[in-house]
């Protein structure tokens, strides 16, 4: 690191008020407690805005010995990555699935979720989420642990449906795809996935169910009922057939007869 001495001297018109205050601040602490001193402030340049470290230490009860690095490039790449940080959070938190992060074990602790998960299950906030177990939520709970089993055998779940219950105790289909992160690894317990409302879609599918059970009932019923009407009708014909006597008039009761039982 490239470290160039710090000359006392604040004359320098691109020093802000509270850094210079910050300097003298520390320059004093140097001079009392004899101990090194590090700080941080901004300096404006030609090129913009720049950052830099020091380091201050007491020589003698009147002299301070200082060191200045640039940060600029270290406080830009931070600042850059809040700022990419802060863009996800806004992205995920606005998202019409919702997202979670929680522990393997434990119930399902929940470490981390999205404004739409606790809006899924209930909550106001999704701060009112974490720490809960997950467990509870589940209205079978042999189906968390079918999905723990899955995950700690795979490593990831796609699409599995399953019942839960809200936080007034009503309950709605899910579907959940999950993993674990870095898989077989799993030192760190951890599972992130998705959960997605599918209620409305299970209550289509039942309603196209129970038409179909209807509509093949219906069926059924109505075919019975030909077969009793064509039965009655075969016979009216067998017995009329020996009551003619004519060939001709046979052989039209005849193709009656045919036709009758093709139908059934």
């Amino acid at each position: 690191m490239n470290y160039v001495p710090l000359k006392i001297t604040l004359m320098n018109t691109g020093f802000k008020k509270e850094s210079e205050d910050a300097i003298m601040h520390h320059i004093g602490l140097a001079l009392d407690t004899k101990k090194l001193q590090q700080f941080e402030y901004e300096l404006i340049v030609p090129q913009g805005i720049h950052y830099y470290e020091a380091r201050m230490v007491a020589l003698r009860e009147d002299d301070v010995l200082g060191i200045v690095r640039d940060i600029t490039e270290r406080i830009t790449a931070e600042k850059a990555l809040r700022e990419s940080e802060e863009k996800y959070r806004n992205l995920v938190d606005n998202l019409n699935i919702g997202i979670f992060r929680s522990l393997l074990k434990k119930g399902g602790r929940i470490i981390e979720v999205n404004n739409f998960f606790a809006r899924l299950f209930g909550f106001e906030s999704k701060d009112l989420l974490t720490g809960i177990s997950i467990k509870k939520y589940y209205v079978n709970p042999d189906d968390r642990k079918r999905i723990s089993k899955e995950l700690i055998s795979s490593g990831h779940i796609a699409r599995r449906e399953v019942q839960m219950k809200k936080r007034d105790g009503s309950i709605f289909w899910v579907s959940i795809t999950a993993h674990i992160p870095g898989f077989p690894d799993m030192s760190a317990g951890i599972i992130e996935g998705t959960i997605e409302d599918i209620t409305e879609r299970k209550h289509s599918e039942e309603m196209v169910r129970s038409a179909n059970r209807k509509l093949s009932l219906l069926s059924s019923i109505t075919r019975h009922d030909i077969q009793n009407q064509l039965m009655a009708l075969q016979g009216y014909q067998e017995l009329l057939r020996d009551h003619l006597a004519g060939s001709e008039e046979k052989e039209l009761l005849d193709k009656q007869i045919h036709i009758a039982g093709a139908i059934e």
